[in-house]
């Protein structure tokens, strides 16, 4: 790995770092093959059951790289608009990867998160922030429409929809306690306690059945795009009475009764 770092900081807990710091942490096509395959080692590691998602100085990932993505040399030979949107395909399945990953992400978004860094940020569960956390779509800045890489799908479902076409519409830079208070982050903590803050908020979910904690991922985000309340609920319905017949939940059961913490042994991987 050469532009990002993966550590263990927890026995249940992986993270990623995005290490470009020279270059705001940008996307090159190196760069996404490696986080693609952290990703994957991280949902085949049976002790991993979340995963932190960051970077390094003062970007979390300001998108893709402009000037080495490796897009040229990707449509070679190519016709340019098939080229272009292979290329954007590919990009694509980063994005997909996080999203579809059976462990819960958090974004620990230790400064600027633009563009497709802002995108990156939003596929995750849950996004904590430093001081210097801030975000911008960006990509009307660049004469591309503000719409790209799932943000105009994610976006209003988390801050709602006026708010999210502020944002996209005029490419404005949103700071920590802006991004805090509209829902943008779920919390704001000192710089220097970004890492710890991550890593107990980590904890906090990885201290639950790894089923039920990969279940709660999946539903969470299948009922976003739930066509009813009662198909959501179908839904949620099927997968409790798979989980009440899971070793974890009978552990979980007993545990209550005899007040103690729980041993749960179950796991879940892709």
């Amino acid at each position: 790995m050469d532009t990002i770092t993966v550590d263990r900081p927890g026995e249940t807990i992986i993270r990623i770092t995005l290490d470009r710091p020279d270059h705001l942490n940008s996307f090159t096509q190196q760069t996404i093959n490696e986080i693609l395959e952290a990703l994957r080692e991280a949902s085949g590691d049976r002790r991993c059951r979340a995963i932190i998602l960051t970077g390094t100085g003062r970007a979390f990932c300001s998108g893709v790289d402009l000037k080495h993505s490796g897009v040229d040399r990707w449509i070679e030979d190519r016709d340019p608009i098939e080229g272009r949107i292979e290329w954007a395909e590919y990009i694509t399945t980063l994005f997909n990867a996080v999203r579809r990953s059976s462990r819960p992400v958090i974004a620990a978004v230790n400064g600027a998160a633009v563009g497709g860094g802002f995108a990156l940020a939003l596929m995750a569960e849950l996004r904590i922030g430093g001081n210097d956390a801030k975000f911008a779509d960006g990509f009307i800045r660049n004469g591309l429409s503000g719409c790209e890489l799932g943000t105009s799908y994610l976006l209003p479902r988390l801050i709602g929809a006026g708010r999210a076409n502020e944002l996209m519409l005029t490419g404005r830079t949103v700071g920590a306690a802006e991004a805090e208070r509209i829902g943008l982050l779920n919390r704001v903590v000192p710089n220097e306690q970004l890492q710890d803050e991550a890593v107990r908020l980590a904890e906090s979910m990885t201290a639950h059945s790894p089923f039920a904690l990969a279940m709660t991922k999946e539903i969470a985000n299948a009922n976003l795009e739930a066509t009813s309340l009662h198909n959501a609920m179908l839904l949620e319905m099927r997968t409790q009475m798979l989980a009440v017949h899971t070793a974890d939940s009978r552990e979980a059961r007993k545990a209550l009764l005899e007040k103690r913490s729980p041993g749960y042994t179950g796991y879940r991987t892709r």
